[in-house]
C-alpha cells in the first residue's frame, strides 16, 4: 500500500521513508512454543505470547533496507543470544 500524501518536495511520504530504518517488535518462536497439526503450524494465543515476552523472547530491533542477511542475523543474535547456535 502506498501513501499518496505529498511533502513539500512533491515526493510521497511513503517514498521519502522507504529506505529509512524501522523499529519492529520481534518475537522468537521456538519449536515448543507452537502447535503443529493438520500440516499446519499454529501461533500461540495472546496469553502465551505474553509469557514469551516475559521469558525474553521479545524485543524491538531496528531494521533497514540496506541491511544484509548477516546484518540481520547479527542484530538478532545481539538481542537474542540463545539463537547463536541455531541456523
Amino acid at each position: 500500500m502506498e501513501c499518496t500524501a505529498g511533502n513539500s518536495d512533491g515526493e510521497s511520504s511513503a517514498k521519502s521513508r522507504r529506505g529509512g530504518p524501522k523499529i519492529k517488535g520481534v518475537v522468537v518462536l521456538l519449536d515448543g512454543d507452537v502447535v503443529r497439526g493438520n500440516d499446519q503450524v499454529y501461533m500461540p494465543n495472546t496469553i502465551e505470547l505474553g509469557w514469551l515476552k516475559k521469558k525474553g523472547q521479545h524485543d524491538k530491533i531496528t531494521f533497514s533496507s540496506e541491511m544484509t542477511v548477516e546484518d540481520v542475523r547479527s542484530a538478532l543474535h545481539l538481542k537474542f543470544p540463545f539463537l547463536k547456535n541455531k541456523r
